[in-house]
């Protein structure tokens, strides 16, 4: 069989790059030389590789292992997860939903089922984090997953009653494996799946034996597995069957398993250290820690990588030819990237910037946010195993309840002077956290130069502009578009009041209005009252009073919006999510603009799933569930419904809610 002649020119930047390259590799054959740019197969070279992709660049030592070495799905099973068909209904983000409602730590749908829980850890892909993380969603899984089948099979009538189609594998849900995301222009990573998830249809997973999972993770994120599943499946997706047919070393490593072991650790302190994450701890001590970490990391994983290429027996020049081809990939990364972003795929919300590291104007934000979260109540300083309990001393702990610092309602206020200002209470909390010179070095480091307390002051009250600004555009980018702190504000915006999400309560909004705004609306007029005389003679004083009048007829303006909303009816559902459970709040919401478009996708019959729909649209929601028995199951209106639901084998069989 003659030999064929191949010219890779991926390395190209554009046409006239690649007709330069190609004619000087046509002179390099013609004289008889070599050239990196020059290969020569058979077409039986291509047999041995799975699916007879034409990898015409992989060298032939390469190549002979996917005929001498098993293939990872032999051994492993490589799977699919969960299609919920509807995202925005089945999942939350993990802040949306308060940490004692969702069940960790499950093995097996049989002891999710008898938990009798509705919100479980959910593992769907993301950003091309090597290690460990992405787990910031959790899926409504009551019932054994009864709405999602239930949707599944109203919305698809051709399945005949068969949801196993997109409910696929549940045999391994909640198992530890190693996943990684299905799509990402950024490179392939894998990372642990570390038990208690169900996992998504792009967060695919493979479940070796729990022994084998370093070994795995270590042959994933390796050199050899990037080039290899390049090679099977040149695209932006990375899917089961690739994963499945990279050749596995017969040999093993105790120095793996140690040095995965290490890595693992060292990336799961930085979601300790993240508050968007279930395990926050606190932020980082320094940004020198955090460096110091990734140099540590880098060293780890090179040593990974050097012991994974001596397992696969690969030689210095198998290693130059996989660094040539890697590196031709990366060239066309920004262009690829570009695409993605341009496609507007679930992905462009999902995946962030992990590898710029941490700088010290960020440093400084992270750690005004966390005693803000302090502040709101969110966390909780020096109780063992409590979001942000902190690594700090018992007194600092003690200092902070004595100070009585944090608020039990959630409601704290942009209003300087008053004992329930915001801007006040973080300073407070940074001092005792901190030390006085070291809060305001941070403060400074994060908002620039001036008086602290100020610098605080304008960051928390400023609503507009981009990116850092202000702390509502600083969190509202942190969590993904779901904050948990919401900047309620009055028509003219000249009074705040910042709610936590989670202590919302049916009595939050008359609370607010008969406790802090009229109050502060009678204060107000007593000080116009005080200022009507000196204003006749001083300027400062008449422009003050200016300044006070504009502010009381906001505050009036503002009492008047609460009590509207309070007369329609408000009650907080959290499992409807942070945005539907705001929408009814959205003329309160001035600088949140989504939650107008929630509120009327809301009023328009999209979400008839959702309790606020219920609870605003009654006899609509509940005509909806006579038709639609999955938003019967939601509401708890299964009598109303009258199609059958699934059997777990999938077939249509009468049963009431929770039976089996």
């Amino acid at each position: 069989e003659r030999e064929g002649v191949f010219f890779r020119l991926v390395k190209g930047r554009d046409g006239e790059e690649k007709r330069l390259a190609f004619e000087g590799a046509v002179s390099a054959c013609r004289s008889g030389k070599s050239h990196p740019l020059v290969f020569l197969s058979k077409q039986a070279d291509f047999e041995a590789v799975p699916g007879k992709p034409w990898v015409y660049w992989m060298p032939n030592t390469v190549r002979e292992k996917f005929t001498k070495l098993f293939l990872l799905g032999t051994h492993s099973p490589v799977k699919h997860g969960l299609t919920t068909c509807a995202n925005k209904r089945f999942l939350r983000k993990n802040w949306e939903i308060k940490r004692s409602m969702i069940s960790f730590d499950v093995s097996s749908c049989e002891e999710a089922f008898s938990l009798k829980g509705k919100w479980f850890p959910y593992m769907k892909g993301g950003a091309p984090i090597p290690w460990y993380g992405n787990q910031e969603h959790v899926v409504n899984w009551s019932g054994d997953g009864e709405e999602i089948k239930t949707e599944a099979v109203r919305r698809y009538p051709y399945l005949k009653g068969n949801y196993g189609l997109l409910v696929t594998n549940p045999e391994f849900y909640f198992r530890p494996g190693v996943t990684w995301s299905d799509v990402s222009s950024k490179g392939f990573a894998a990372r642990l799946s570390p038990g208690g998830f169900i996992h998504d249809v792009k967060g695919m997973t493979c479940f070796p034996e729990k022994k084998d999972i370093p070994f795995v993770l270590a042959l994933l994120n390796s050199r050899f597995a990037e080039f290899i599943l390049a090679a099977l499946n040149p695209t932006i997706s990375n899917q089961v069957g690739d994963i499945a047919r990279l050749p596995v070393p017969e040999g093993r490593s105790p120095l793996i398993d140690s040095l995965v072991e290490e890595c693992v650790e060292l990336v799961r302190q930085d979601s300790r250290e993240s508050e968007i994450t279930y395990e926050f701890v606190a932020p980082p001590d320094s940004v020198a820690s955090v460096t110091g970490r990734k140099g540590i990391l880098s060293e780890k994983e090179s040593a990974i990588d050097a012991e994974v290429s001596r397992l696969y027996g690969l030689s210095e020049e198998d290693l130059a030819a996989i660094d040539r081809e890697l590196s031709a990939n990366a060239l066309g990364e920004d262009e690829e990237s570009m695409e993605d972003r341009e496609s507007g795929g679930e992905e462009e919300e999902t995946e962030t910037e992990t590898s710029a590291g941490l700088s010290e104007d960020e440093w400084g934000r992270r750690w005004i946010s966390y005693a803000a979260g302090i502040a709101l109540g969110r966390f909780d300083v020096g109780v063992p195993d409590a979001l942000g309990c902190g690594n700090f001393p018992l007194s600092v702990a003690d200092a902070l309840k004595e100070a009585r610092l944090a608020v039990s309602d959630g409601i704290l206020l942009n209003d300087p002077g008053q004992p329930l200002d915001l801007a006040d209470r973080v300073y407070a909390i940074l001092e005792l956290l901190l030390g006085s010179s070291s809060a305001d070095a941070r403060i400074r480091s994060a908002l620039g130069g001036g008086t602290p307390r100020e610098l605080l002051r304008n960051w928390f009250g400023r609503f507009t502009g981009q990116g850092n600004v202000s702390f509502w555009k600083y969190h509202f980018q942190m969590y993904r578009k779901r904050p948990v702190y919401w900047p309620l504000q009055s028509p003219g915006r000249k009074f705040a009041v910042w709610l936590f999400h989670e202590r919302l309560t049916g009595d939050t909004l008359y609370s607010l209005r008969n406790a802090i705004v009229e109050p502060r609306t009678r204060l107000a007029e007593r000080q116009i009252e005080d200022l009507r005389g000196p204003s006749e003679r001083d300027r400062s004083a008449r422009q003050e009073l200016d300044r006070i009048r504009g502010l009381a007829d906001d505050l009036r303006a503002f009492s008047a919006n609460l009590k509207t909303i309070t007369d329609r009816g408000y009650t907080p559902h959290i499992d409807d999510g942070v945005l539907l459970n705001a929408a009814p709040l959205w003329t309160l919401l001035p600088s949140w603009t989504e939650t107008k478009k929630a509120w009327q996708s809301l009023e328009g019959g999209e979400c008839d799933w959702a309790h606020q729909a219920m609870d605003h649209w009654p006899a609509r929601v509940k005509d909806a569930c006579r038709v639609n028995r999955s938003f019967a199951i939601a509401h708890g209106l299964e009598h109303l419904a009258s199609s059958d639901t699934v059997s777990p084998a999938g077939a249509p069989a009468r049963r009431r809610r929770g039976s089996r």
